[in-house]
């Protein structure tokens, strides 16, 4: 099962890397994780150019206790490039793994349940030198099922020449967002950037807030 699954993994993993092009990653097809897990990873910039970065499993504790361990297949350029983590098993940052890296790159993920079964999925590491300063306007909140209505307000928003977009935040970029929704945000601003702009963009789908998208 496991020669399977790693198998599996660096397919992915091959087609990730395949698609990756002078550092913009195309638009492909890959399995991605149910409404009720998250991915995502913290990121700080240590000099040189170099990054440090942990990443990990966002999910209900009911979720968790499902899980006997979480494997990460990296890039043989990293150490230990193929890792199985069984803990933590509670908190934030469950099944979380951590080094550096120079770049964005491609990490295929297997989450393997105590019943046997396996899902697996590939992620991009996000790199930034401060999450500190991605705060947005958050315009619109719609269930995981009310994709079209999210692109509908953000539209409505961009003929107002808004930078409006209808987010999925389950995908990484938007770990202090809720899980599993779908959002209409405009930005990226600094925080105080953020709030001025409160002053300025009209109400179209309801009351407006701003939000951090994540911290380190």
């Amino acid at each position: 099962m496991r020669v399977r699954v790693k198998m599996t993994l660096l397919f992915l993993l091959v087609l990730a890397c395949s698609n990756l092009h002078f550092g913009q990653v195309q638009q492909q097809s890959v399995p991605t994780p149910p409404q009720n897990i998250r991915f995502s990873n913290t990121s700080t910039l240590v000099g040189k150019g170099q990054y440090k970065w942990t990443i990990y499993l966002d999910a209900d504790q009911s979720v968790l206790d499902q899980i006997k361990s979480v494997e990460y297949l990296l890039h043989p350029s990293f150490d230990n490039p193929d890792r199985e983590v069984t803990d933590p098993r509670k908190g934030p940052r469950a099944f979380s793994t951590s080094g550096t890296a120079l770049r964005p790159a491609k990490i295929g993920i297997a989450i393997h349940y105590k019943n046997g079964s396996v899902r697996t999925f590939e992620y991009t590491l996000r790199l930034r030198s401060s999450f500190s300063n991605l705060w947005y306007v958050v315009v619109g909140y719609y269930g995981w099922n009310q994709k079209s209505k999210a692109q509908e307000i953000a539209k409505a928003y961009q003929a107002q020449s808004f930078n409006a977009r209808a987010i999925d935040t389950n995908s990484g970029d938007f770990p202090n967002f809720d899980r599993g929704v779908w959002m209409v945000v405009i930005g990226p601003y600094t925080r105080s950037q953020a709030q001025a702009s409160l002053k300025k963009i009209p109400v179209l789908a309801g009351k407006l807030y701003i939000q951090q998208a994540a911290t380190s």
